[in-house]
Formats: structure tokens, C-alpha cells, sequence
């Protein structure tokens, strides 16, 4: 759904981070890292996401998740 979604909006480069099995209590698995790490160093300027909940579990956390990723 996402990749089809991305394709007809322009977005190019398409990578998928999956970490089946890990909880979105926190951020400390390793697709979220290499997530993190590709936004950081510039590799990442959209991230599509099905669930917020891929992301985080408390909504509350996604804006300093997005301020540290993105505007450091």
C-alpha cells in the first residue's frame, strides 16, 4: 500500500524498515536506528508510515522523535 502510494506521489528511492517483532514502546531496535541514522545524514526526507505505531505507542513522544531525526 505504501510503496503503490509512494509511486503515485513522486517518491522516489523507496527503502523499507522493518523490524517485525520489536515493540514501538522504544526506539531502540535496528531499523529505527538505521531509520534515525538515513534521516541524519540526509539519505531520508520523507518517511510514510501505515500505523503511527510503527513509529511510537505514545503520540506524545513522535515530535521530539521527528525534531531530533530531522533538525539536528
Amino acid at each position: 500500500m505504501l510503496r503503490k502510494y509512494a509511486e503515485e506521489n513522486g517518491h522516489e528511492n523507496v527503502k523499507v524498515y522493518s523490524d517485525n517483532g520489536f515493540s514501538g514502546l522504544n526506539y531502540d531496535h535496528p531499523a529505527i536506528k538505521q531509520l534515525q541514522a538515513d534521516i541524519e545524514t540526509g539519505r531520508v526526507g520523507t518517511v510514510l508510515v501505515k500505523n503511527i505505531s510503527c513509529i511510537t505507542r505514545n503520540d506524545l513522544d513522535l515530535p521530539d522523535w521527528v525534531l531530533n531525526c530531522f533538525y539536528k
